[in-house]
């Protein structure tokens, strides 16, 4: 079964066509919640998506270079991602 995406995703997704779909999730969460306590991320990743293993997903990120991990919380990647 193929993924549904809201509009202009798709285009968001060829962008980032390295990562599963569970990591692409798990992105766009980040990129509309630049940063994130550990805890609270790990439970809205489980209710709203559904994953199983959010934490083993993040550290995925991690290991690609998209999250950063800070005291306690997730970032968007700011060598991925510059901000102002």
């Amino acid at each position: 079964m193929k993924p549904e995406y809201k509009r202009g995703e798709s285009e968001k997704r060829k962008r980032f066509s390295d990562l599963t779909d569970d990591e692409f999730k798990v992105l766009n969460y980040f990129m509309n919640n630049i940063s994130v306590g550990e805890i609270l991320a790990v439970r809205e990743l489980e209710s709203l998506f559904g994953l199983k293993d959010p934490k083993r997903i993040i550290e995925s990120l991690i290991e690609k270079g998209y999250i950063e991990r800070g005291n306690g919380c997730y970032n968007l990647s700011k060598a991925k991602f510059p901000r102002d």
